[in-house]
């Protein structure tokens, strides 16, 4: 497959989710000759490269999950949500025909290589996983498709959901540091900014009527949020570009009574603060698709926090 054939396909994959098109449910990242990229596809494609690279990690993965289980089956119910969503990544990324088993092609790990005590075990699956999402946050940023910079990410922070669920730190409070952009580039963080604005001001209702048990959670969310839109301001500002201002009032769920609704109203906004920021990682470069792409997998983990059932795509539900 050339560069075009498999860029043309990213492209048209990308545009779609960005548009909020229906597409159904692909099974892979198609190229333009309906063929999938894979890791038989030449070498001369930088992206390509990176594809291979990242379903051999993946793939290694999956089999560590199924080495786990056979060394201690008590964990399984433990890592199965975590095998599920690698086979439905490497699915979408065409490694693996839809319901094909993953290690079926892949050398398992034996479990003789698994440490004895169960939880020195899930510490090193988890340790893989972290790693994993690390290594696909730094193929996002390597990319040279925007849409597939997009899936990478989207990977990343589903895997990094996997890591937290395993008993990882979700570093609810991070918020990534800015850097230089261009004036096109901030143009283009625009969109992100609205979304941060609105989010601070949802916030500010959820804290005010969360209460209870959620108030810190309310009002640590309130701050990243507010972090980021500083930041942005910043990033927007340093490039010669106005920023988008806030709205003086945002539209609100007719009725957010009780911790249920608070919940789904904060689940809400990170949901689509991880779509908006998904978006942005394809269409910036450099420190602006790292701040993006950070950004995306704090949002993620804060939709869980919130009570959402981790995703195998964050920010990418269509995929």
């Amino acid at each position: 497959m050339t560069r075009r054939q498999f860029l043309a396909g990213a492209t048209v994959l990308g545009t779609a989710a960005m548009a909020s098109c229906s597409m159904g449910s692909p099974s892979h990242v198609p190229g333009s000759d309906g063929t999938t990229p894979s890791a038989a596809a030449g070498p001369e494609d930088p992206d390509q490269l990176l594809l291979q690279a990242a379903v051999a990690d993946m793939r290694a993965l999956r089999a560590g999950t199924d080495a786990t289980t056979q060394a201690h089956p008590a964990l399984d119910e433990r890592v199965r949500p975590l095998a599920r969503v690698l086979n439905r990544q490497l699915t979408v990324l065409g490694a693996v025909q839809p319901g094909e088993q993953p290690t079926s092609r892949t050398t398992r790990p034996s479990k003789a290589h698994i440490p004895a005590d169960p939880g020195r075990a899930l510490a090193a699956l988890r340790h893989d996983t972290s790693q994993a999402a690390a290594a696909r946050l730094d193929d996002t940023l390597a990319a040279r498709s925007g849409p597939f910079a997009r899936v990478l990410s989207a990977i990343s922070a589903g895997l990094n959901e996997q890591a937290v669920r395993l008993g990882g730190s979700s570093r609810l409070a991070f918020v990534p540091p800015g850097g230089p952009v261009d004036p096109a580039e901030a143009r283009r963080l625009q969109l992100a900014l609205s979304a941060e604005h609105a989010a601070v001001y949802a916030y500010g209702v959820i804290g005010a009527r969360g209460g209870g048990r959620r108030l810190a959670s309310s009002r640590l969310g309130y701050a990243v949020h507010l972090g980021r839109r500083d930041v942005l301001i910043s990033m927007i500002q340093a490039s010669g570009v106005t920023p988008v201002a806030a709205r003086p009032g945002y539209d609100l769920p007719d009725r957010i009574t009780g911790p249920a609704a608070v919940a789904h109203f904060a689940r809400t906004v990170e949901l689509r603060c991880c779509q908006v920021y998904a978006r942005s990682v394809s269409e910036t470069t450099a420190d602006a698709r790292g701040f993006c792409a950070a950004a995306l997998t704090s949002c993620g983990n804060w939709s869980v926090a919130w009570g959402h059932t981790p995703q195998p795509f964050p920010g990418a539900p269509e995929l």
